[in-house]
């Protein structure tokens, strides 16, 4: 009788994932906080840490669900929208102080502040500009030369 090749056991084993379908929906429910019930006590700040501990898992758990499904990758975008807008909000209400919000607007969201430069040349005269060029074709910024008649 003819000897049967082995079966692989390669990419087998490990832990189950513990990743639910509901999950998605439960992460946007999670982030779906007005800032009244955050003023009040009623609920704390949300973040992706806690949402993890509250069902069960690490934050690099869910990292990995975001590369795995699709569906809880998009579910995870909502709620991260979700977490911006709420910030924003407890900001404009001064639910949440400056120094943190700055600090975290620009390490989590993102953010950046922005500056304008408006810089003008005004020129009472015009410019004589000299390229001098070598036998190569290439620049000698040596011999070449701006001048200001």
């Amino acid at each position: 009788m003819p000897e049967q090749p082995k079966k692989s056991r390669k990419g087998v084993g490990g832990r189950p994932t513990k990743y639910k379908p509901e999950y998605c929906q439960k992460i946007i429910d999670y982030f779906s906080i007005d800032v009244e019930e955050y003023k009040s006590g009623e609920k704390k700040y949300p973040t992706f840490i806690d949402f993890a501990h509250s069902i069960n898992v690490s934050d690099e758990s869910m990292n990995r669900w975001k590369e795995k499904y699709p569906e809880f990758r998009g579910a995870y975008k909502k709620a991260k929208k979700l977490l911006e807008s709420f910030f924003i909000q407890a900001g404009m209400q001064g639910a949440v102080n400056t120094t943190f919000a700055i600090f975290y607007s620009k390490n989590c969201l993102g953010w950046k502040d922005k500056q304008e430069i408006d810089q003008s040349v005004n020129l009472a005269g015009s410019l004589k500009i000299n390229i001098v060029r070598n036998k190569d074709g290439k620049n000698d910024s040596n011999r070449s030369n701006i001048e200001n008649t």
